[in-house]
């Protein structure tokens, strides 16, 4: 005979699991954010895209400086890409309104670091989450410093967060905003004089010699680095910066050469090697007369250095002065006077202000308040 159970209606009934206070919590949050986009919406017609694409216009083209930082440029093996940077998904995600982004590592493993990175519109309801991984390994296998990590994990989460915004914000609404900065980044042409030996600086502080910046712009010399060229070496100095690449990925050595050889400034100063395929002269051991020793072409020297410098703006001022508006600053940093005039010399006095937090106005300010003292003193 069979055994029957039956189940009374108590136990028939679901079982219902009570939500924790922090469940709780969170659930009213979003709750209390969606129903606020909801009642505000900011991007829902075609007045609120206006809007945002008009913002965001704004913010990424109120300054040169902030229309290069908006984007970014990485090599590949049959080019180099280029793309709207982290700041510029910053802009964007403020001028959307309503919309929540966030970024987190979630694994730091042996050999890669992976980020998430998450959006969420709250008006459309759109969710996108996005995981990014970083090698953390050299190409010999070696694992990175605990220092080089972090820095690598904080570029992981900034790709992550900008993945994700830009997955949840249309292509077609950013690449206006894309276009407009780019323009504003290229500049015009009376200022390329001033603008190439700045960029060339800035890459100086690096390592890359100028040689590797016009190989990897396929020119010949810095006159012909065109408008178009300065934004892409802005794109690849930002992504220097945010450590999606490095400076030897972007301005590769050239095949004949080795690191520490020299470039094309030690070609120009007659001390790189021969061609091997030059023949060697027979070497005389026996000693010449004193008498009749020939006259040896004397090897060249290099231009002596100015005492004047020449900044961005077109103005000139003398060495001292200049050096003088920067002391205070670079003795705060250990700087010794011939050390600060050389760098001055070699990088510019706007790029040398910068580094000690100091923009070019500042200089210029510090300039003629000297100027104006020595005019008194002399009086």
């Amino acid at each position: 005979m069979s055994k029957e159970t039956t189940q009374t209606p108590a136990e028939l009934m679901p079982t219902i699991v009570e939500p924790s206070a922090l469940e709780s919590l969170a659930r009213a949050d979003y709750d209390v954010a969606i129903a606020t986009a909801k009642r505000y919406p900011m991007h829902g017609d075609a007045r609120g895209i206006e809007r945002f694409q008009a913002e965001a216009i704004a913010l990424a083209t109120s300054s040169k400086e902030v229309a290069e930082a908006c984007l970014y440029t990485l090599p590949r093996a049959d080019g180099v890409i280029e793309g709207s940077s982290v700041r510029l998904a910053e802009i964007a995600a403020s001028c959307f309104g309503n919309i929540r982004a966030a970024s987190r590592i979630i694994e730091i493993g042996r050999e890669e670091v992976r980020a998430q990175g998450v959006c969420h519109d709250l008006e459309r309801n759109v969710y996108i989450s996005t995981e990014i991984g970083r090698r953390i390994t050299t190409k010999d296998g070696r694992r990175f410093s605990a220092d080089m990590i972090g820095v690598t994990a904080n570029a992981a989460a900034s790709i992550a967060i900008r993945t994700a915004i830009f997955k949840v914000i249309p292509a077609a609404l950013v690449e206006p905003i894309y276009k407009a900065a780019r323009k504003a980044a290229v500049g015009d042409i009376a200022t390329l004089a001033i603008r190439r030996p700045h960029a060339l600086r800035k890459f100086a502080l690096m390592g890359v010699t100028t040689e590797r910046v016009l190989a990897r712009l396929g020119r010949q010399a810095i006159s012909e680095i065109t408008a178009e060229d300065l934004t892409t070496l802005a794109g690849f100095y930002n992504a220097i910066q945010a450590h999606e690449t490095t400076p030897d990925e972007a301005f590769p050595l050239p095949i004949n050469e080795k690191p520490g050889t020299g470039g094309l400034v030690e070609r120009l100063k007659g001390t790189s090697k021969a061609r091997p395929d030059a023949p060697k002269p027979p070497k005389d051991e026996s000693p010449p007369p004193a008498e009749e020793t020939p006259q040896q072409t004397p090897e060249p020297t290099e231009t002596p250095l100015p005492d004047t410098v020449l900044l961005d703006s077109g103005a000139s001022f003398p060495l001292a002065v200049v050096c003088d508006a920067l002391w205070g600053h670079a003795r705060a940093k250990g700087y010794s006077r011939p050390r600060l005039e050389k760098e001055v010399r070699d990088y510019g006095a706007e790029e040398v202000a910068r580094g000690f937090g100091l923009e070019a106005v500042g200089l210029a300010q510090k300039i003629a308040e000297l100027q104006a003292l020595s005019k008194e003193a002399a009086k």
